[in-house]
């Protein structure tokens, strides 16, 4: 707007006009008649513009006062307040199509934490957690590693009990360590499974069974915690550079406590754990074969059924198969590597709703028949965090597309994930 003009309208508001002739002229014609008085009227001039700039200064120094001693949300204030060069971004990449840029504004801590799916949105949420459950995904890995990935990193060990449900499917039962004589956990549950269906059938598996027996009581105190068996360390890590690492437990129990969906890995600050709804629904995947260990050979495996029911992408699945759709039309929340925690409370409230019980139900009936390698497999890793999220409402809906400078086209990886730009975030 440096090319217009302020002047007050015919109602004495101020606007932006483009043909508003220069201020600048308009003082140099006011000043003409003056011109003559010579040095008397520099000064006289000089004099009323540092009156100006002090009764201006004092009145800014006093809005502050008043802004640091009111209870306003810094999020409201921020925008406002250009405090760092750094963090305000002039300039941004145009999203395919956008025909102008988005407007400037300083990027709140809020702001950035909403992004990364860290934020707590509503404080009325937050429990005192009492219980976590584990549920574990297991065929054979050594599960040794829940003692140092899990039950070490709880936070809160003389006050939260563990509760351990191992689905096992490939009949490794005997393997399981015995949890139950470390006195952070409570109670020990094993539960043979087929193998199909991947880690997504174990964990509907566990919704249905835990949904059937847990009281709401027990439900507003409690977490759950989705893992499968491989070790969460950077060697097994391979989502980089879009992400950097996993989340542990510490955190992920601060995120969910407080009403959230916590994902098991944290985005790069540039990436967003958001996907724009309608590029995420144009999901597909031709296929996908993975090299799995049978009786000490390495075997890949065979995926000659991956699309058995040739879904064209991940809406026709969630039409056809689910009859349900993401809540959230413009913006949902995706989790990758199959690590993730949810308020119990989140699980028992759905469940009671007819469509998402129906969900539930249908997933579990849809991975129980399909071989461990799927199209649905990658449809439902992608449907976990949308289903289990409570949906962003307008307002965070649109500081997160605010943020946004390009959604990834990437099929059969990140196909509809939002990024911004580096400068802005991180």
């Amino acid at each position: 707007m440096t090319s217009k003009e302020r002047r007050p309208d015919k109602h004495g508001s101020d606007m932006w006009r483009g043909d508003a002739p220069s201020a600048t002229q308009k003082i140099k014609k006011l000043m003409e008649p003056h011109r003559a008085k010579g040095a008397l009227w520099k000064w006289l001039m000089l004099g009323l513009g540092t009156m100006l700039g002090v009764v201006t200064m004092d009145v800014v120094r006093k809005s502050a006062t008043i802004a640091q001693t009111t209870a306003i949300p810094v999020e409201i204030l921020a925008p406002l307040m250009d405090t760092s060069t750094s963090s305000t971004i002039m300039s941004v990449e145009l999203v395919p199509g956008m025909k102008e840029l988005p407007r400037d504004f300083t990027v709140t801590d809020f702001q950035k934490q909403l992004w990364w799916g860290e934020a707590i949105r509503e404080s009325d949420n937050q429990i005192i957690v009492e219980t976590i459950e584990v549920a574990i995904a297991y065929c054979s890995s050594d599960l040794n590693l829940i003692y140092e990935s899990v039950l070490s990193q709880v936070p809160n060990q003389k006050q939260a009990t563990v509760k351990i449900t191992v689905l096992s499917k490939c009949g490794n039962e005997a393997d399981v360590p015995n949890f139950i004589e470390d006195p952070r956990v409570k109670l020990v549950e094993v539960i043979p499974l087929p193998n199909v269906g991947g880690c997504d059938y174990a964990y509907a598996y566990f919704v249905n069974h835990y949904v059937a027996k847990t009281t709401p009581e027990e439900a507003a105190s409690s977490v759950v915690l989705f893992t499968e068996d491989t070790p969460r360390t950077m060697e097994n890590f391979r989502i980089r550079p879009v992400y950097k690492g996993y989340r542990n437990i510490t955190e992920m129990l601060r995120i969910a406590s407080g009403g959230e969906f916590a994902c098991g890995v944290t985005p790069d600050c540039a990436y967003s754990a958001f996907h724009d709804t309608p590029t995420l629904y144009e999901f597909r995947i031709n296929g996908y074969a993975r090299t799995v260990v049978q009786r000490g050979q390495s075997v890949i495996e065979d995926n000659k059924d991956f699309n058995l029911l040739r879904y064209q992408n991940l809406r026709e699945w969630h039409e056809k198969a689910l009859n349900w759709t993401f809540p959230n039309s413009r913006v949902t929340a995706v989790c990758y590597a199959a690590t993730f925690m949810i308020p119990a409370w989140r699980i028992l409230n759905l469940s009671q709703q007819p469509i998402e019980r129906h969900v539930m139900k249908t997933l579990e009936k849809e991975m129980a028949r399909n071989v461990s390698s799927s199209i649905e497999g990658h449809f439902s890793e992608r449907t976990w965090a949308g289903f289990y999220s409570v949906p962003l409402d307008e307002d965070h809906t649109n500081l997160i597309l605010d943020m946004k400078s390009k959604i990834v086209l990437r099929q059969g990886a990140y196909h509809g994930l939002l990024k911004s730009n580096r400068e802005r975030m991180c």
